[in-house]
């Protein structure tokens, strides 16, 4: 399990900043949304307040050796493994300074597992790679170092800090978000929501973050405590199963989730709001 404590400068009162995870891009799928992944790129990349973890199954990775194969699922525009980690590599350098860090999921552990080829280690370094000047328009530089392999799962803290002229700083708050791929198998998203807050019982954060099952669900948990100065307070703690950009049910092919029945998902995500200054979140479709 990996950690990281990072820093984010914001304006002040008034100010939010928002993290959108992209989870289940599936890239190598004929179903992989190139079209809905795109358009959440692009706001993630034009939103300054806007940042994003990747929460795995980066890559479908469904060989010829696993049981549901099917040649015609492949993408026929990405044929290979080396054209889906060259256009997704294209997809998120452009948004590179806003990634807070990358997650592995069980499609992506196929690769690594059978062929010891760490694909998502790969690109993570390809993102951090110092690229020639006449690229870096395309390539913002990383404020906060080199983008962190998160592995499965992992505790990030983010530390919100304003900056006056006179050079000094003021830390206003921080948060502790638990982000992992999941890895919950059942169909009722009352079950995965449940399994979502369930990880507060044993990992201590403000925000959970989970994908794997391609469903969108998000829920606030309010606990009663005791601040600095002996009065009453509330914690808000939020939970999300951070959703997909495969789609279920296509014409022309039968998919995954056509063979096993599995419930149709909207393609997209959540975000996540954070106030730093008053020290409060909520969370949205």
């Amino acid at each position: 399990m990996e950690t990281q404590i990072l820093k984010i400068e914001y304006e002040g009162a008034n100010t939010f900043i928002n993290i959108e995870p992209l989870s289940d891009l599936h890239v190598g799928s004929k179903f992989h949304d190139k079209a809905k992944f795109k358009e959440v790129v692009e706001r993630i990349r034009h939103d300054p307040s806007r940042y994003t973890f990747l929460l795995g199954d980066l890559f479908d990775m469904t060989f010829p050796d696993n049981k549901f194969y099917d040649s015609e699922t492949v993408d026929p525009e990405l044929p290979t493994l080396e054209d889906q980690f060259q256009y997704l590599l294209k997809m998120l350098l452009p948004i590179r300074h806003k990634i807070l860090g990358v997650h592995t999921g069980n499609h992506d552990e196929r690769l690594r597992l059978k062929h010891w080829d760490n694909i998502v280690l790969r690109l993570v370094r390809e993102l951090n790679r110092d690229y020639p000047a006449n690229q870096r328009q395309f390539m913002p530089d990383l404020p906060r170092g080199p983008i962190k392999y998160l592995g499965y799962m992992a505790l990030t803290r983010l530390v919100f800090v304003r900056q006056f002229e006179s050079g000094e700083e003021h830390i206003d708050s921080s948060f502790d978000i638990f982000t992992w791929h999941g890895g919950y198998s059942g169909r009722r998203v009352g079950g995965n929501l449940n399994n979502t807050e369930d990880l507060a019982g044993n990992f201590s954060a403000d925000i959970y973050l989970t994908g794997h099952t391609h469903q969108i669900v998000i829920d606030k948990k309010v606990k009663v405590h005791m601040d600095q100065n002996g009065h009453l307070a509330e914690i808000v703690k939020v939970f999300a199963v951070c959703g997909s950009f495969l789609r279920g049910y296509n014409p022309d092919a039968i998919s995954y989730s056509e063979v096993k029945g599995l419930p149709p998902n909207r393609c997209g995500t959540i975000t996540v709001s954070i106030f730093p200054y008053e020290r409060r979140i909520q969370a949205h479709e």
